[in-house]
């Protein structure tokens, strides 16, 4: 029945809000190619994985920036398709996790990495016996301890590193989900990344294990200064300025009042905004940029918004010109 809602409710939104996703995939691979060869792109994107991932490797230097990109844009691909294969509707939740998946493609996270992990979500959705839409965006945000799969890639030799990929991205994808079914109950909902608070745990007991058999993890160094230049920041705001326009099109008032993110008991980000710990209401999340473009506009949920919010709407125009400067 909830699945069945599920897919109701995602066919009634607007094909403009569920192409916004699709449409940053096309946009970050317009820009790899642009920004190398093709020869040179694959190349660079073949050493994004097979190279060490772990903090702090830019992938940029790795591969180049091209490459990066086009990381991010298939990373980004596939953690699109999944979500929309499983009929899921777009809301907040969807657009934190996704760009997630996108930005930390940058910074650790590559298309062989998250594998594994993913499997091992599917695996523990089939061993409760429930849908892996239920545990899909958890097994996403999991996959903040990905760059352990490329750790065993690199430095095991011959083919014992396949079974040791294969075995902690597994492993990861699989306990995550109920650790962080425990966690939420510790910071009773004030952690604003309750996965990450999970996968903490397991990284700190994996990191453990391995130090007492013996392995060392190496700080690895590699961050670039050569892309950084005005041509790159440019073709970086580029990028903002066109999924604005992207959003802006077609995007009614009705449009954007299905960007909500319903705040039922066990939301992480609605109690730093409530004073009290379990909340029934559904709170209805705007970009910043719609109140700064439009300071009269009429929140039709403005009523039930708590004070600490109210305050931050209002101080909108700070927010939007530091959002700006960053």
């Amino acid at each position: 029945m909830k699945k069945t809602a599920a897919s109701s409710r995602s066919d009634r939104q607007s094909p403009v809000l569920r192409g916004v996703l699709p449409a940053l995939c096309v946009v970050l691979a317009a820009f790899a190619f642009v920004s190398q060869p093709p020869r040179e792109l694959l190349h660079g994107f073949w050493q994004i994985l097979i190279s060490d991932a772990g903090l702090i490797t830019d992938p940029a230097v790795t591969g180049g920036a091209g490459a990066a990109l086009l990381n991010a844009a298939l990373v980004l691909a596939l953690s699109t398709a999944l979500v929309y294969a499983m009929h899921l509707p777009v809301t907040g939740l969807t657009f934190a996790c996704l760009f997630m998946m996108a930005g930390f493609s940058l910074l650790g996270k590559n298309l062989l990495n998250i594998l594994p992990v993913l499997l091992g979500g599917w695996l523990y959705a089939k061993f409760q016996g429930e849908p892996f839409s239920k545990y899909i965006y958890q097994t996403l945000f999991s996959t903040c301890l990905s760059p352990l799969v490329s750790f065993w890639l690199v430095h095991l030799p011959g083919w014992w590193c396949i079974p040791a990929m294969l075995f902690s991205g597994v492993a990861i994808g699989f306990f995550v989900p109920p650790i962080a079914g425990y966690t939420v109950k510790l910071h009773q909902g004030f952690d604003l990344y309750n996965v990450g608070f999970a996968a903490g745990f397991l990284g700190l007991g994996i990191a453990s294990i391995c130090k007492g058999l013996g392995v060392e993890f190496v700080t690895e160094l590699q961050w670039g200064f050569e892309d950084h230049e005005t041509s790159q920041v440019l073709n970086c705001f580029r990028v903002y300025r066109s999924m604005n326009q992207i959003c802006d099109v077609g995007m009614t008032k009705h449009v954007w009042r299905n960007l909500k993110i319903q705040a039922i008991y066990h939301m992480t980000i609605v109690p730093c905004f409530f004073t009290q710990l379990r909340v029934k209401h559904i709170l209805h999340i705007f970009p910043v940029h719609k109140f700064a473009s439009y300071p009269r506009f009429c929140c039709p949920c403005h009523d039930i918004l708590p004070k600490p919010l109210k305050l931050r709407i209002r101080q909108r125009l700070s927010i939007l010109v530091g959002n700006y400067i960053v």
